[in-house]
């Protein structure tokens, strides 16, 4: 076991196997013998491959993984259109349709857990502000600036919610939700920085910055009180619009290839 500064806590310890996107996310989407698709870089390939570094120390691995991964790992899409969070959101109040999108009010849905569903977030763009996750960059994947240092401390509960830090949170329909992890990365640079994650049918929005737009502000699952979440929508269309761009110009490993073509004979055997 490496010994080392954890990137949590700032302090010497034994680091723990650290992944990018929770083990326990991969292990849930890879049930039924399926294999998640994760985008690593310019290459697609199917998601046995974990991206994984001694990065944080056993506290603060256990800090993360209770306070949000364990409660959100087994309500994610999977192959089967089965949908969990999903099923929980629409619980919530219809407040709004408009442009393709709807906008549920979750508040008074008991089920849905606000904390353990931002810190699971924050806890997967926080990882990727402390390290490259690419052997051949030593630069972190993101950069999140002063933001990063404040939801580091909120996520050890050491500090309040960071000033300035927006969350929006999209779910597909499970018609539509992919199967697959996409990890964090710098989506659009304005006067302020918007980063998204994807995770098996939940778009994760984060926007960073003290001239953040009206939108995002207002649809900060923390920030209203009304706590809302989108389904579906332009956003949504816009990230899979991407995908399939980065798709058909990205290298496509063997792996990938051969789980396509898996996925493809098992709907034919499920319809």
């Amino acid at each position: 076991m490496e010994h080392g500064l954890c990137k949590m806590c700032h302090k010497e310890k034994d680091l723990q196997k650290s992944h990018l996107i929770p083990k326990s996310v991969h292990e849930y989407c890879s049930e039924g013998g399926y294999k998640p698709i994760g985008m690593f870089g310019e290459i697609v390939m199917a998601g046995a491959r974990q991206l994984k570094h001694p990065l944080l120390c056993f506290e603060c691995e256990q800090i993360l993984s209770a306070g949000g991964e364990e409660w959100m790992a087994d309500k994610l899409a999977t192959y089967d259109k089965q949908f969990p969070f999903y099923d929980l959101v629409i619980q919530g109040h219809l407040a709004d349709t408009t442009a393709g999108s709807k906008i549920y009010f979750v508040r008074d849905v008991a089920a849905i857990k606000i904390k353990d569903l931002v810190h699971f977030a924050l806890g997967i763009f926080f990882r990727a502000s402390v390290h490259s996750w690419r052997g051949d960059s030593t630069e972190p994947r993101i950069d999140l600036g002063p933001y990063g240092e404040a939801i580091r401390t909120w996520l050890r509960g050491e500090s309040a919610f960071p000033e300035h830090c927006y969350l929006v949170v999209h779910v597909a329909t499970p018609e539509r939700a992919h199967v697959g992890l996409f990890p964090p990365y710098l989506a659009e640079k304005k006067s302020w920085c918007v980063y998204y994650t994807y995770v098996s049918g939940v778009l994760f929005m984060l926007n960073v910055g003290k001239s953040t737009g009206f939108g995002p502000k207002n649809l900060c699952i923390w920030n209203n009180p009304d706590r809302p979440i989108l389904v579906s929508g332009v956003l949504l269309d816009k990230f899979e619009a991407m995908v399939k761009e980065k798709l058909q110009s990205s290298k496509h490993t063997q792996s990938f290839l051969a789980e396509m073509e898996e996925v493809a004979k098992k709907k034919q055997t499920m319809s």
